[in-house]
């Protein structure tokens, strides 16, 4: 469940959230399947898009916030604050 089960960065701020809605994801699957292995399949069907979406996005919000432009001699790729990405991902609304 949640950082154990995904391993988000810190940056991404999703733990505990990813926790929840693993919770909630496992409780659907086991109430729907009497096979252990179809409802742990299909929870891992269900979990995998925002689990890696979450980690992608705790690894550019790292990158922006770790990285400065001397560092590289280039413009930040996202071009937007950390600030920003971390409330677009909130809002469910970033890749």
């Amino acid at each position: 469940m949640g950082d154990a089960a995904h391993a988000p960065l810190p940056t991404s701020g999703q733990g505990a959230c990813q926790a929840l809605e693993d919770a909630w994801h496992l409780v659907r699957v086991l109430e729907k399947y009497d096979d252990l292995e179809l409802a742990l399949t299909a929870f891992y069907q269900q979990r995998i898009d925002k689990t890696s979406a979450s980690q992608r996005v705790g690894r550019q919000v790292a990158q922006k916030i770790f990285t400065t432009a001397a560092d590289t001699n280039e413009t930040p790729a996202l071009g937007i604050s950390a600030q920003q990405l971390v409330t677009l991902w909130m809002q469910g609304l970033s890749n």
